[in-house]
């Protein structure tokens, strides 16, 4: 008799405990009074508005974090995403946005990629500045001289590239900012493009090239004729 006495005081105990924490946890103290956005630019940072708007007066032990993350990041924009409970009636959503790194021209419009080759935005959305202009004509291009263009990253050609197309299957090129042409294809190394950034700037400082090209095992260089021919 004494045992389920004790066993019926326990689970007594537990339910009021249970009830007693559950009551609490629903008190209006934990109700979200102020939501963070941090890393977001200003524009970015106006998109969170009907999110913030949704969440304000809700109990924050109720909030699913892992569904909100989902959901801020399907936004393009963002790369990644993270949120914390700050306080008891506080969250932080703490984001870190795609940062620009080439203009795209393609289907009548330009857009705006990461150094990922994510499409994230248009160009109208962002202050011009100086990146490469990627022309194509078809997702698969893109993904060519997206190639061809993380080669080039690591080498002197990188901060003068001012456009990349591609001419032919078997010839892309790369304008450089003074008007100068590299030929080239996607099968040309990375140590091929360091090399030819050594020899391309040693030459040019002696006389003016017109085209560079890379493509072949020897560097064919043509040089810009001056008023006699030469």
């Amino acid at each position: 008799m004494k045992l389920i006495f004790r066993i019926a005081l326990i689970i007594l105990l537990t339910f009021g405990v249970i009830t007693t924490e559950k009551n609490f946890l629903k008190k209006p103290i934990f109700e979200i009074k102020n939501i963070k956005i941090e890393g977001a630019s200003e524009k970015l940072e106006t998109s969170f508005t009907p999110l913030k708007e949704q969440l304000i007066g809700k109990n924050i032990n109720d909030i699913n974090i892992k569904e909100i993350e989902k959901r801020i990041s399907q936004d393009v924009r963002i790369k990644n995403v993270s949120v914390i409970k700050t306080a008891l009636n506080e969250i932080a959503i703490k984001v870190e946005e795609r940062e620009p790194k080439y203009y795209l021209q393609y289907k009548k419009n330009i857009y705006i990629l990461d150094k990922d080759g994510i499409i994230y935005n248009y160009l109208n959305d962002l202050k011009t500045k100086d990146f490469p202009f990627i022309v194509a004509k078809s997702e698969e291009e893109i993904q060519t001289l997206l190639e061809v263009l993380d080669k080039v990253e690591a080498t002197d050609f990188r901060d003068i590239i001012s456009q990349i197309y591609m001419e032919s299957e078997n010839c892309i090129n790369l304008i450089l900012s003074n008007g100068v042409i590299i030929k080239t294809n996607k099968e040309v190394t990375k140590e091929k493009y360091d090399t030819g950034s050594y020899l391309f700037f040693d030459l040019s400082s002696r006389k003016k090239i017109d085209y560079m090209d890379l493509r072949y095992e020897d560097y064919i260089i043509k040089y810009m004729e001056d008023k006699n021919g030469k």
